[in-house]
């Protein structure tokens, strides 16, 4: 271990930022590193917790009798490693960043933890993040800069003109107001209301090509009146296709809860048993619904509505007829 000469700031200014680091710390280490008595690095500790006592109490230096180390803690400040895990493990499983930005976020959230506890975490991470796999079309996208920017257009109130390539594969350009930014299925969406199709659209963040912000504000009256309630609207979408909206009374034959969990706005009408399955209720739009319904197999047989169940024969005989 390199010893340092230092002045008492210098001292107080590396153990106050070894602590923000997220490391435990001992007394006896410092004392060598420092070439002080451990009663100096003790004076150091009290003189750190009387600062935080008076500015930052936000903040506890403890100490671990069972380690003789001295860490920090924040009260609902920071994350844990658990914490930090968890959100790794989701941003993994999503595949909705390009891989070196998974990397570079990933590596962030760990540099809040101690050296021990990161460690344990990148052995548990290892494995997933080495074969990342990206969504297709997230490949050299600056996709974190572009979540930014489009949420903070959404509160700016003004037009914005994007070059948008279509699932065809064409690149139409679109004047819109740019309402809000979500994510679902693993995609960050624009909701954009435009006056050309006089409706609100949603926009897939990624295949927007280019895009440019006009400079003069919309009048609040016409952005107000095209607001989007984000939260209600998401309980509703699924596949973020939107249509028309809809409540469908349907059989379920397959694990309920996966239903309900598809389904936000969703009830049990009729509780499964070993004799018959479940009646749920839920309240979506018709396209991205009829999507989902299809890809449940036999599990699925549409009640109500009417035109919603004949929907669901018309498509289920036009896929039929791909094979004949």
């Amino acid at each position: 271990m390199k010893t340092y000469k230092s002045t008492t700031s210098e001292r107080q200014l590396f153990i106050y930022q070894q602590l923000t680091a997220g490391r435990h710390i001992q007394k006896s280490q410092l004392a060598k590193q420092f070439a002080v008595d451990a009663r100096t690095i003790q004076r150091d500790f009290a003189s750190l917790r009387a600062f935080m006592d008076e500015y930052l109490p936000e903040y506890t230096l403890n100490y671990d009798r069972q380690n003789n180390s001295y860490w920090l803690s924040a009260n609902g400040i920071g994350l844990n490693k658990a914490q930090c895990l968890c959100l790794i493990k989701i941003l993994t499983a999503s595949r909705a960043l390009p891989k070196d930005q998974l990397t570079e976020l990933s590596n962030r959230l760990l540099k809040i933890l101690d050296e021990k506890d990161a460690q344990k975490v990148k052995q548990l991470i290892r494995s997933e993040q080495r074969t990342y796999q990206p969504l297709r079309n997230l490949q050299n996208k600056d996709l974190m800069n572009l979540i930014w920017n489009f949420s903070e257009y959404t509160l700016l109130h003004r037009t914005i003109r994007i070059d948008y390539r279509n699932q065809a594969g064409h690149i139409k350009t679109h004047t819109i107001i740019p309402l809000a930014l979500t994510f679902s299925d693993n995609y960050f969406y624009l909701i954009g209301y435009t006056n050309t199709y006089q409706k609100n659209i949603i926009y897939r963040l990624d295949r927007i090509i280019d895009y440019h912000i006009s400079q003069k504000s919309i009048p609040q009256s016409e952005w107000q009146a095209h607001q989007w309630n984000e939260g209600l609207t998401k309980k509703k979408l699924q596949l973020m296709y939107p249509g028309k909206n809809v409540k469908i009374l349907f059989e379920y034959r397959g694990v309920v809860e996966a239903a309900l969990d598809k389904f936000p706005l969703s009830k049990i009408v009729q509780p499964k048993t070993d004799q018959q399955p479940a009646v749920i209720e839920v309240e979506t739009y018709d396209i991205g619904a009829l999507m989902w319904l299809l890809s449940q197999k036999d599990m699925v047989t549409v009640l109500e509505p009417d035109w919603f169940r004949e929907q669901m024969i018309t498509t289920l005989q036009k896929m039929l007829s791909n094979y004949q």
